[in-house]
């Protein structure tokens, strides 16, 4: 059994979780170990960076090619956003209680600017750029003048490629209908019920039933094997 917990960074946090690059590391070593045959992959996240996110599905995406599916387990909590990216890819997702809270299909960037506050107090900010680095950080200083389009420009193209992952991970179970006209396309989050009525889950059920799902899944795969 593994954990996605809390936010989710890319590196390990003092004193906190294991960040995204452990976790697929982990994942990874699974994938090779002849010891094991699945894994569940316990969840309770609001989502965290988009950077380790992509390697967490590549090592799901290691164990599956090797046979061992991942069934992801949405423990009493939470599986939004990043957290939810790293589900989909996964053979099936299980929700432990009806107010587990899925979904936030989405990408967003947000930052506080202290800078008007301490020029107030009569500290003055200097920044000196190279000649050939005209657009080094030139997005987010666009951001904070108010023109927001260069940087949404790049968000818009992390969210296609998420929802791109969530349909092709997904496949068939989800109900592209309701995917779209229910809001969860952009960014809305759902109680059990109804994320599995649009098939962003696939069963409510306990901490045994996921056990049992990965133990069923393994056995389908040798005998497909």
């Amino acid at each position: 059994m593994l954990r996605a917990e809390g936010p989710l960074m890319k590196a390990d946090q003092f004193c906190g979780p294991l960040g995204l690059m452990s976790l697929a590391a982990s994942l990874n070593r699974a994938a090779r170990d002849p010891e094991i045959g699945g894994v569940v992959l316990r969840v309770d996240s609001p989502g965290g960076q988009v950077y380790g996110t992509q390697s967490v599905a590549d090592g799901i995406r290691a164990c599956q090619a090797a046979g061992k599916p991942v069934v992801a387990l949405c423990d009493d909590g939470l599986m939004c956003s990043a957290a939810y990216w790293i589900g989909a890819t996964c053979d099936s997702i299980i929700a432990t209680h009806e107010t587990c809270c899925i979904g936030s299909i989405g990408v967003m960037a947000s930052w506080a600017d202290a800078q008007p506050y301490f020029e107030k107090m009569g500290v003055k900010f200097h920044e000196v750029y190279a000649e050939q680095s005209s657009q080094k950080n030139a997005d987010f200083a666009a951001a904070g003048k108010g023109d927001y389009k260069p940087l949404q420009a790049q968000l818009t193209a992390i969210a296609g490629g998420f929802l791109s992952h969530v349909r092709e991970s997904r496949g068939s179970r989800l109900n592209e209908k309701l995917f779209t006209q229910s809001g969860a396309s952009a960014g809305k989050t759902f109680f059990t019920s109804q994320a599995g009525e649009i098939g962003l889950i696939d069963a409510e059920g306990s901490f045994s039933d996921a056990l049992a799902e990965c133990a069923r899944l393994a056995q389908k795969t040798t005998q497909d094997s």
